[in-house]
């Protein structure tokens, strides 16, 4: 990695602290929902009833929802703005939760980390893209996954070392206070010079942008983000022109949607949330053992994937690849 990249790198690292959030909430029931369930009486002497799995698919229903409209707030007040106000929701929603002392503070600060994680599966990537500039924005963004594994992976080895779930819960404002600061109090995340430039119309404000997140003497990135936005501008008349899309942009969109569809059917969510009563239903001696292992081999995978496999093998042979794996595991 030479200087140049450094920036660009650093950046992605402190806004994928989101991502992590995000597979730290998607894991966070697997390794406390028994013990939450008993703290809170949610299910009074029974271990699991129809609140418990509520608290357990809360936070996705709620991520389903945010995604969808988040996009269009995000073109009103931009990627930055409302990355930053996604802080604020983690934290309120896991001080709920370690604070919680009855089911429904519980719901609702699941329901607040849904929201937020929601956010993040959408502008994280968004913010990432817009702000890399193109040589470097397939690898950046390739990073999403990794964070999310390290995220699943710190739930489950808290719950090895028998952390309580209070903890665990307070544990993820770290990463969230971490995000925020990194927003509001330094220069390197600003607002991408993308929506600064097409939405905004602001050339000016988005050559500047470009500048701050290029680095010092970088006029080569820096070229490479405002060129990557000119061609896109609107017209003169200040409206932006309506462009069919291509054959090929279709089939991309219906790829991304395919392969989205493929993975939430896999059950890979629903495996996480629950993956306590999981392994004690399957008979494993060691849950919390069980867990971190489960967890630490899909990490391992995901740094093995993104460092020798995505950029030697391909993205299309890798997707058909996983397609057919994934299928022989459910049929097993």
């Amino acid at each position: 990695m030479d200087s140049q990249q450094t920036p660009h790198v650093i950046r992605t690292v402190l806004v994928q602290l989101q991502c992590f959030l995000f597979g730290y909430t998607v894991s966070f029931t697997g390794a406390t929902l028994k013990v939450m369930v008993e703290a809170t009486g949610a299910c009074g002497k029974s271990s699991m009833c129809p609140v418990g799995s509520l608290i357990a698919s809360l936070a996705a229903l709620c991520a389903a929802v945010s995604s969808v409209i988040i996009g269009p707030i995000s073109d009103t007040y931009g990627r930055r703005t409302v990355l930053v106000f996604n802080t604020g929701i983690w934290i309120i929603g896991y001080i709920l939760i370690a604070i919680s002392t009855n089911p429904w503070i519980l719901l609702i600060g699941r329901g607040l980390t849904g929201v937020a994680m929601g956010i993040a599966s959408v502008l994280v990537p968004v913010y990432v893209a817009e702000t890399s500039p193109p040589e470097l924005r397939g690898r950046l963004g390739s990073l999403t996954n990794v964070f999310i594994s390290a995220g699943i992976l710190a739930v489950f080895a808290e719950g090895l070392i028998k952390l309580n779930w209070r903890i665990t819960a307070a544990m993820a404002i770290i990463p969230a206070l971490c995000s925020y600061f990194a927003f509001v109090f330094t220069r390197r995340l600003p607002e991408t010079p993308r929506f600064l430039i097409l939405v905004r119309g602001d050339l000016e404000a988005g050559r500047m942008a470009a500048k701050c997140l290029a680095g010092p003497d970088n006029i080569d990135h820096e070229r490479a983000l405002i060129d990557d936005v000119i061609g896109k501008q609107p017209s003169n008349n200040g409206k932006k022109k309506e462009q069919a899309l291509t054959k090929g942009e279709r089939k991309a969109i219906f790829a991304g949607i395919g392969v989205v569809t493929c993975f939430v059917m896999s059950g890979n969510n629903t495996l996480q949330a629950y993956l306590d009563y999981i392994l004690l239903n399957s008979g494993v001696s060691d849950v919390a053992k069980g867990a971190a292992c489960f967890a630490g081999t899909q990490f391992i995978l995901a740094i093995f994937m993104y460092f020798f496999v995505i950029y030697n093998i391909g993205r299309r042979p890798l997707l058909i690849g996983s397609c057919i794996a994934a299928s022989a595991a459910l049929r097993a």
